[in-house]
């Protein structure tokens, strides 16, 4: 492995740059569950405000929220299944996740949502049912964000060794990208 000066890496620096990158991913994947989740926090402030902590858990808006973040799962699913040729081998497993993720995650908070906003006294099996689908949606986000965003690094640093390699050989196309206006002079690239 190269770091960005061109040197080779030794496996502790390669690493400590693995370390980093996937710190750098954690935290993305948990800003985008805590934007997510912001208007959630503002209902769940305003309940507690009222003085009614019990509807939090039999509301609907646990339902809603983990709906939210199993689409959100599914569709990097699908992105990566997509983007990714080298997945096409794994597309059985790809397609079982996502078909398991939408019969036991997102069906269940739709169908949760739709009768907690109609139902005046709901299940008090709800209060567990809620918090278990958001926090199951919450990790299926975090995983499918890892996975796709694993095999971009992957698929970056292949194309960025294949470049700097055209570039060394010579045999990447500059004289396409000048206008035919500018004399045809030979540059090295360095």
């Amino acid at each position: 492995m190269r770091n960005t000066d061109g040197d080779v890496m030794n496996g502790k620096d390669s690493l400590v740059a693995d370390e980093k990158e996937l710190n750098k991913i954690k935290q993305g994947t948990y800003a985008d569950i805590l934007f997510i989740m912001l208007p959630f926090m503002a209902i769940l402030l305003q309940t507690l405000w009222a003085g009614e902590a019990k509807s939090i858990l039999l509301g609907p808006e646990l339902s809603i929220a983990a709906s939210i973040l199993t689409g959100l799962s599914v569709s990097k699913f699908f992105q990566g299944l997509v983007a990714d040729k080298s997945l096409g081998i794994y597309k059985e497993r790809v397609v079982l996740i996502i078909s398991t993720t939408l019969f036991l995650i997102l069906i269940p908070s739709l169908i949760l949502t739709m009768k907690l906003t109609t139902a005046t006294e709901p299940p008090e099996i709800v209060a567990f049912v809620q918090p278990a689908l958001l926090i199951v949606a919450m990790s299926l986000y975090i995983s499918a964000i890892s996975i796709i965003r694993a095999r971009e690094d992957d698929d970056e640093s292949e194309s960025e060794t294949t470049v700097k390699d055209d570039v060394e050989k010579g045999i990447f196309p500059v004289e396409m990208l000048k206008s035919k206006d500018e004399p045809e002079t030979k540059e090295k690239i360095l």
